[in-house]
């Protein structure tokens, strides 16, 4: 599937839950602020953030529409 449709329902979004997987596979669900441009997404967080330590490891993650509250 074409990246940018996939992205589009989050054109509009202001925050998604990110949700990345621990070294046992736990889902652990992230509220982040997002923009998307094409066929990418952005995000921006701290580089100490557990979040980045998960993406490095595993870097397949879900988005999914919420508030910057979860």
């Amino acid at each position: 599937m074409d990246a940018s449709r996939e992205l589009a329902p989050f054109v509009k979004q202001y925050a998604v839950l990110l949700s990345s997987h621990r070294q046992d596979g736990t889902s652990v669900g992230t509220p982040v602020n997002i923009a998307v441009e094409g066929d990418h997404a952005f995000i921006r967080t701290f580089s100490s953030a557990w979040k980045v330590e998960r993406m490095r490891n595993h870097p397949r993650v879900e988005l999914a529409p919420c508030t910057v509250r979860g």
